[in-house]
């Protein structure tokens, strides 16, 4: 079996980089969804007494940390992104690729640029 070729490599690299910024999305939405429920409980007074009601705002709290910290995660995600599809427009630009590869990495990319 021959090696995988730069564009192949390349494009497998902007595939793996679409899938965790994939997986950032979903855990931010589940951090969110996590910080409204907890938001809400304390609202309606699920913390009745003053140590639950610490540990609530201490969790609420948490969760704000981790939303931020995810949040801070997706400009460098997304500019890994856009140098990994300016490298394989740079390799598309050869001559002698096989089509396979040429199709499958101008749909990567396609996906790259719709995901922007």
């Amino acid at each position: 079996m021959a090696p995988p070729t730069p564009l192949a490599i390349q494009t497998a690299a902007i595939t793996r980089l679409l899938k965790e910024e994939r997986s950032y999305h979903t855990e931010l939405a589940q951090q969110q969804r996590r910080l409204a429920t907890l938001v809400a409980a304390t609202a309606q007074g699920a913390a009745a007494t003053d140590d639950a009601e610490g540990n609530a705002e201490f969790g609420i709290a948490q969760e704000k940390r981790a939303i931020v910290e995810t949040e801070a995660i997706f400009p460098e995600l997304r500019r890994k992104v856009e140098d990994a599809v300016l490298r394989v427009e740079n390799l598309l630009e050869q001559d002698g690729l096989d089509e396979a590869e040429v199709v499958r990495a101008r749909e990567v990319v396609r996906e790259a640029k719709a995901g922007a």
